[in-house]
Protein backbone atom coordinates (compact mmCIF):
# COMPACT_ATOMS: atom_id res chain seq x y z
CA UNK A 1 0.00 0.00 0.00
CA UNK A 2 2.85 2.38 0.83
CA UNK A 3 4.32 1.85 -2.63
CA UNK A 4 1.01 2.84 -4.24
CA UNK A 5 0.89 5.97 -2.07
CA UNK A 6 4.39 6.84 -3.28
CA UNK A 7 3.14 6.77 -6.86
CA UNK A 8 4.52 3.44 -8.00
CA UNK A 9 2.66 1.54 -10.70
CA UNK A 10 0.55 -1.39 -9.60
CA UNK A 11 3.14 -3.82 -11.00
CA UNK A 12 6.00 -2.06 -9.21
CA UNK A 13 4.02 -1.83 -5.97
CA UNK A 14 3.20 -5.52 -6.21
CA UNK A 15 6.88 -6.38 -6.67
CA UNK A 16 7.77 -4.21 -3.67
CA UNK A 17 5.15 -6.04 -1.60
CA UNK A 18 6.38 -9.43 -2.80
CA UNK A 19 3.25 -10.39 -4.74
CA UNK A 20 2.29 -10.79 -8.36
CA UNK A 21 0.68 -7.98 -10.32
CA UNK A 22 -2.36 -10.22 -10.77
CA UNK A 23 -2.73 -10.55 -6.99
CA UNK A 24 -2.34 -6.79 -6.58
CA UNK A 25 -5.06 -6.13 -9.17
CA UNK A 26 -7.35 -8.59 -7.37
CA UNK A 27 -6.68 -6.95 -3.99
CA UNK A 28 -7.41 -3.51 -5.47
CA UNK A 29 -10.90 -4.72 -6.33
CA UNK A 30 -11.63 -5.77 -2.73
CA UNK A 31 -13.72 -3.27 -0.77
CA UNK A 32 -11.71 -3.53 2.49
CA UNK A 33 -8.46 -2.84 0.62
CA UNK A 34 -10.04 0.07 -1.27
CA UNK A 35 -11.25 1.52 2.04
CA UNK A 36 -7.84 1.11 3.67
CA UNK A 37 -6.11 2.67 0.65
CA UNK A 38 -8.53 5.62 0.65
CA UNK A 39 -7.92 6.16 4.38
CA UNK A 40 -4.16 5.98 3.90
CA UNK A 41 -4.35 8.49 1.02
CA UNK A 42 -6.45 10.84 3.15
CA UNK A 43 -3.95 10.60 6.00
CA UNK A 44 -1.02 11.27 3.67
CA UNK A 45 -2.82 14.24 2.14
CA UNK A 46 -3.65 15.57 5.60
CA UNK A 47 0.01 15.39 6.58
CA UNK A 48 1.07 17.17 3.39
CA UNK A 49 -1.48 19.93 3.98
CA UNK A 50 -0.28 20.33 7.58
CA UNK A 51 3.31 20.74 6.38
CA UNK A 52 2.28 23.24 3.70
CA UNK A 53 0.23 25.19 6.23
CA UNK A 54 3.23 25.40 8.55
CA UNK A 55 5.36 26.66 5.66
CA UNK A 56 2.95 29.51 4.92
CA UNK A 57 4.40 31.58 7.76
CA UNK A 58 7.87 31.39 6.24
CA UNK A 59 6.52 32.02 2.75
CA UNK A 60 4.49 35.05 3.79
CA UNK A 61 7.49 36.49 5.63
CA UNK A 62 9.54 36.00 2.46
CA UNK A 63 6.91 37.84 0.42
CA UNK A 64 6.93 40.66 2.96
CA UNK A 65 10.71 40.99 2.67
CA UNK A 66 10.51 41.05 -1.13
CA UNK A 67 7.70 43.60 -1.08
CA UNK A 68 9.60 45.87 1.29
CA UNK A 69 13.07 45.61 -0.12
CA UNK A 70 13.17 43.83 -3.43
CA UNK A 71 16.11 44.94 -5.55
CA UNK A 72 13.95 45.47 -8.60
CA UNK A 73 10.58 47.19 -8.66
CA UNK A 74 9.17 44.27 -10.66
CA UNK A 75 10.07 41.93 -7.77
CA UNK A 76 8.41 44.27 -5.27
CA UNK A 77 5.31 44.56 -7.45
CA UNK A 78 5.05 40.79 -7.88
CA UNK A 79 5.40 40.23 -4.14
CA UNK A 80 2.81 42.89 -3.31
CA UNK A 81 0.41 41.45 -5.86
CA UNK A 82 0.90 37.94 -4.46
CA UNK A 83 0.25 39.14 -0.91
CA UNK A 84 -2.97 40.89 -1.92
CA UNK A 85 -4.23 37.99 -4.05
CA UNK A 86 -3.48 35.39 -1.40
CA UNK A 87 -5.03 37.50 1.36
CA UNK A 88 -8.22 37.91 -0.67
CA UNK A 89 -8.38 34.19 -1.45
CA UNK A 90 -7.85 33.37 2.21
CA UNK A 91 -10.61 35.76 3.27
CA UNK A 92 -12.96 34.26 0.68
CA UNK A 93 -12.23 30.72 1.87
CA UNK A 94 -12.83 31.66 5.50
CA UNK A 95 -16.13 33.30 4.52
CA UNK A 96 -17.21 30.25 2.53
CA UNK A 97 -16.26 27.94 5.39
CA UNK A 98 -18.30 29.99 7.86
CA UNK A 99 -21.31 30.13 5.56
CA UNK A 100 -21.11 26.41 4.79
CA UNK A 101 -20.98 25.53 8.48
CA UNK A 102 -24.09 27.65 9.07
CA UNK A 103 -25.93 25.95 6.20
CA UNK A 104 -24.95 22.50 7.45
CA UNK A 105 -26.17 23.38 10.94
CA UNK A 106 -29.49 24.59 9.52
CA UNK A 107 -29.86 21.46 7.41
CA UNK A 108 -29.15 19.21 10.39
CA UNK A 109 -31.73 21.06 12.48
CA UNK A 110 -34.43 21.00 9.77
CA UNK A 111 -37.49 18.84 10.33
CA UNK A 112 -37.52 15.40 8.71
CA UNK A 113 -40.02 16.46 6.07
CA UNK A 114 -38.08 19.58 4.96
CA UNK A 115 -36.52 19.66 1.51
CA UNK A 116 -38.29 16.46 0.52
CA UNK A 117 -36.15 14.39 2.87
CA UNK A 118 -37.63 11.54 4.80
CA UNK A 119 -35.74 10.29 7.80
CA UNK A 120 -36.57 6.69 8.48
CA UNK A 121 -36.58 5.50 12.05
CA UNK A 122 -37.15 8.98 13.50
Amino acid sequence: MAALLEGQTIAAAAATAGMSAQTAHRRLKEAPFQTALAQARAAALGLAITRLTAATVTASAGLERLAAGGVQESVQLAACRAILELALKGAELLDIETRLAALEARAAAAPAWANGRVRHGV
